[in-house]
């Protein structure tokens, strides 16, 4: 690397993927925990000889050939490392002063350190040896089997909802009334989709993960999928202001469904949720007089992403949001070498297919388009349909894609160009000409009779919102960690709650901004972050590189 591509890289700080380690005469054991990180994440760059907030210090110049020899040593050590990594330092001279550098690139393997599992979350080194559900994610996140290609054991066709095939066989005829599925029973459908096929391990025929989450019943998800779920949430509330998390919020909500019906169903529900919180605009189709669906155009293409791109082996929930300003889903995601992580392009939305078998299946519906044109509906039919919208996608720990489509203040009223507030104006759509009859609001739907089902899973729930005791001391959050680690002391407990109040009263803040206004040591201000994400107080976003609270939070410090 040269010195122009290091500074690049020092000057964007630490985060996911960059670490700065000050170790100024030896190469201490934090190092290479964070080497096993990035072997089990997505890889990343090491400095040695570089302090917290990005200002080079330099190491000993004398120790430098034995510091590079000793971490070799190490991790060519299969006692220490297992299994072994490959990874070689580097130095450079910068500013009369060397440092210490290395690359680490993702392993196809789990590697760990003195018998302890790491993993990144953010720009902490996270210890999740003692936790089950993080080391499943990380395994699963290994394994070379996707998810969707799994043969589920004992899963037989009476555990397939028929009335999803019926539905589905009608949808196909209204595209193409030839098209094969008409006449093919529901097993042949599974067949010709790849959905049914032979285990590699045991030799014999069964039937795919993705049959059960395209077709399951909402007993068979419950029995084989237990954490299945997608959240459809609507809040009249600018995302900025619900991160706030002010006193009068008191709702967390406006309205609230709670999916867990297989993805077919899931989708017709998301996209009447859409059809409800969102308006309906005037929009003539080119070079005619055909009235067009925008909102149809958008978010089809948004809505089939969330369902069919996500890494359904790890438990966490799916995420469809629309806030008066912008509209976010939220998806947990599998890092893999052929899409990059970090900040990426809508265009580049179109390199990587996630499950297969499930595109497969929502393009035969006509609910996915033909590679590339996808993405070509959402940047041509956005801003038609949101004056100056931005999209912005993250691929991290979660795959998140937001468009923003309206300049709003903390209480959710309109600006002007120059950050004016407007008169009389406040982003409240208009949606007296929304039809919220479901079976009206999409074009399928006026030519397809689907029974209604009498399970009330998709249903907007009646009960009252969770409302988050947003009366937040330090009492509560002391007492709230005392229920985690006994092996904490109760010093660093009371550190942990002024930061934890610092971020609650901002609403988000980097670490920066911490340190400094708590007089927190940089390092003690790592160890604590890293702990507190490891909890799940804290959530850690690329964008901005701030810590902001979770909802796990408020959830748990209502039960206390």
């Amino acid at each position: 690397m040269t010195i122009g591509e290091i500074k690049d890289l020092i000057a964007k700080g630490e985060g996911a993927n960059i670490e700065f380690k000050t170790c100024q005469n030896e190469i201490t054991h934090s190092v290479y925990e964070t080497v096993c990180s990035f072997l089990n994440h997505s890889g990343g760059y090491i400095f040695i000889g570089i302090n917290d907030q990005g200002e080079i210090l330099g190491v000993n110049k004398m120790n430098v050939e034995q510091m590079k020899k000793n971490f070799i040593h190490i991790i060519n050590n299969p006692d220490l490392f297992s299994p072994k990594a490959y990874v070689t330092p580097e130095d450079i001279e910068i500013d009369q002063k060397k440092i210490i550098y290395a690359r680490v690139e993702k392993s196809l393997y789990v590697h760990r350190y003195k018998n302890r599992f790491y993993d990144r979350n953010g720009d902490a080194d996270v210890d999740v040896t003692d936790h089950p559900a993080l080391m499943a994610g990380l395994f699963a996140r290994k394994d070379t089997l996707s998810y969707e290609n799994k043969i589920i054991p004992y899963l037989g066709l009476e555990d397939l909802d028929k009335k999803t095939f019926d539905y589905c066989r009608k949808l196909v005829k209204l595209i193409n009334e030839t098209h094969p599925w008409i006449k093919l029973s529901d097993e042949e459908i599974l067949k010709s989709c790849g959905l049914i096929a032979k285990d590699p391990t045991t030799g014999q025929t069964g039937i795919k993960s993705a049959a059960l989450l395209l077709f399951g019943t909402d007993v068979s998800l419950a029995t084989f999928m237990p954490a299945y779920r997608i959240e459809a949430i609507y809040r009249n509330m600018s995302f900025k202001r619900f991160k706030q998390n002010k006193v009068e919020d008191t709702t967390r909500y406006d309205d609230r469904i709670t999916i867990r019906s297989n993805l077919i169903n899931a989708y017709e529900t998301l996209m009447s949720f859409v059809y409800k919180h969102l308006p309906e605009k005037f929009y003539l189709e080119d070079g005619t007089t055909q009235r067009g669906d925008l909102r149809s155009n958008i978010f089809r293409e948004i809505v089939a992403n969330l369902c069919v791109h996500r890494e359904y082996s790890n438990n966490a929930a799916g995420f469809f949001e629309i806030y008066s300003d912008c509209v976010i889903t939220r998806n947990v995601t599998k890092f893999t070498p052929m899409f990059k992580t970090g900040v990426i392009s809508i265009e580049e939305l179109d390199n990587y297919t996630k499950n297969p078998l499930l595109v497969k299946v929502f393009r035969e519906l006509g609910w996915v388009e033909e590679l590339g044109s996808g993405s070509r509906n959402i940047k041509k039919f956005a801003p038609l349909y949101f004056e100056k919208s931005i999209i912005e996608i993250v691929n991290g720990e979660d795959f998140i894609f937001s468009i923003t489509y309206n300049a709003v203040d903390d209480n959710g009223a309109k600006l002007d160009e120059a950050g004016v507030k407007l008169e009389g104006d406040s982003v409240k759509p208009d949606r007296s000409s929304v039809n919220l009859d479901a079976d009206s609001i999409k074009s399928n739907r006026d030519s397809v009779k689907k029974e209604e089902s009498n399970d009330t899973t998709n249903t907007i729930d009646n009960a009252k919102p969770v409302i988050h005791d947003t009366t937040v001391t330090e009492e509560k959050i002391l007492k709230l960690l005392n229920t985690y680690d006994a092996s904490l002391t109760q010093k660093i407990k009371k550190r942990m709650v002024k930061e934890i109040m610092l971020i609650y009263q901002e609403g988000k803040v980097d670490k920066a901004t911490l340190s400094q206004e708590l007089k927190h040591s940089p390092t003690q201000m790592k160890g604590d972050l890293r702990t507190l994400l490891q909890y799940k107080i804290l959530i850690y976003s690329n964008l901005g590189k701030v810590y902001s609270l979770s909802d796990t939070f408020f959830e748990n410090l209502n039960k206390e």
